[in-house]
């Protein structure tokens, strides 16, 4: 039976890879006896059901069903693979989404206002008002990674050992393909920027960056945990 601890909204993006651990952590929470609220896309309703928490659906641009990625955006599929591919993701998908999951929220969090927000790692819906907009700021808010962990190392990218470039050295030529990658992320952190402005935020996200490590964070100011990893010979 639920307890008289704080309910929490579990929050998750529609990609199947975000959404599945997301629903798991819910069943556990249910199991601890927790009050869980699922917020996903509607297609998850079923499966958010039969952990045992209540469904709320995401509506709007946030509710797309990853399946027909190909259909729906066919200007996706006409961009090179790798950081152009990525940009249109971090714009299309994450950030166009963010204005209709603050909503859904907004509306959870006023009939729930001491509510716990878990949130997969790109669910972006609670930052508006974490970053000083106006509306019901989340007392306490946990960002959950749920991308593949990798070992950090300078010889590394993060899809990975580089390629080898004649005459260079493997660690400059993935510092070179690592910085690339950061310029490539420059537009699609402006572009999130200016949707959480446009929604009221008063703060920036920092650059949005892929590389190689292990990191935990836990966000709306309560904590942050140093970078996790483990020694590696250089």
């Amino acid at each position: 039976m639920p307890t008289s601890a704080a309910p929490v909204i579990v929050a998750a993006t529609p990609l199947t890879g975000h959404t599945r651990p997301m629903l798991s952590l819910a069943r556990g929470l249910i199991a601890a006896g927790r009050w869980v609220t699922v917020v996903a896309a509607s297609r998850f309703a079923d499966d958010a059901r039969a952990t045992g928490a209540n469904f709320v659906p995401l509506t709007g641009l946030a509710d797309y069903d990853d399946r027909r990625l190909a259909h729906d955006h066919p200007q996706r599929a006409q961009l090179p693979p790798g950081p152009a591919q990525l940009d249109y993701d971090q714009r299309r998908l994450f950030g166009d989404t963010i204005a209709d999951q603050n909503a859904v929220l907004q509306r959870l969090l006023k009939a729930e206002p001491d509510a716990v927000v878990l949130h997969d790692a790109t669910f972006l819906g609670d930052f508006p008002q974490l970053l000083g907009a106006p509306g019901i700021r989340p007392r306490r808010s946990v960002g959950v990674g749920v991308n593949p962990v990798a070992l950090p190392g300078r010889e590394l990218t993060a899809f990975g050992p580089p390629p080898p470039i004649q005459g260079m050295d493997i660690r400059d030529v993935a510092a070179k393909i690592n910085a690339e990658m950061d310029t490539a992320f420059e537009p699609a952190t402006a572009y999130l920027n200016r949707v959480l402005s446009d929604l009221g935020a008063l703060s920036r996200i920092p650059l949005v960056r892929v590389r190689p490590h292990v990191s935990v964070q836990v966000r709306a100011d309560v904590s942050v945990f140093g970078e996790l990893s483990c020694s590696r010979p250089e």
